[in-house]
């Protein structure tokens, strides 16, 4: 809470949550903020798409820690369940495209995956506003098109 106006900045979007599970949004944007306001400290950030596909490059081409805590935080560790391994804040995946590592979440009313293709220099950031937290149609969806944009943008980087 160390800037005015957190955790509401200029042009904050609103937030949605398909409580019942029937593809019916509804606008939860004042309990979001609630909850992002009670979770300091574990919460997630609040930053452009741009801002976070920056941040993760220079992240993983050494320009924010040193080598030694960069190497730390890719010390991985497997998660059969999950099927990916897990280091220090940073997760790494294998695709069809090649590994990605980055780190996703969701909380009530967003969702976000931002996602470093080092073999290919590619970065995908994919932000939503609508809850990530629980099972329903709409998270479904929103999932579904965060995996068809890894499509789209290999399609295209590939053509």
């Amino acid at each position: 809470k160390n800037e005015p106006g957190y955790p509401k900045p200029p042009g904050l979007v609103n937030s949605y949550w398909d409580r019942y599970g029937d593809g019916k949004l509804e606008n939860i944007t004042d309990v979001a903020i609630h909850f992002d306001e009670l979770s300091v400290g574990h919460d997630g950030m609040l930053a452009s798409v741009h801002d976070y596909a920056k941040f993760i490059e220079a992240l993983l081409k050494g320009k924010i820690v040193s080598q030694e805590s960069l190497q730390q935080m890719m010390e991985w560790h497997h998660d059969q369940k999950e099927d990916v391994d897990y280091g220090l804040a940073l997760i790494r995946e294998y695709t069809s495209y090649g590994y990605t590592i980055g780190h996703g979440g969701g909380n009530f009313g967003v969702a976000m995956e931002v996602m470093y293709f080092p073999d290919q220099d590619v970065t995908i950031v994919f932000c939503s506003n609508i809850c990530g937290f629980f099972e329903s149609p709409a998270r479904q969806l929103m999932l579904d098109f965060a995996r068809g944009a890894k499509t789209i943008v290999f399609k295209k980087t590939t053509d």
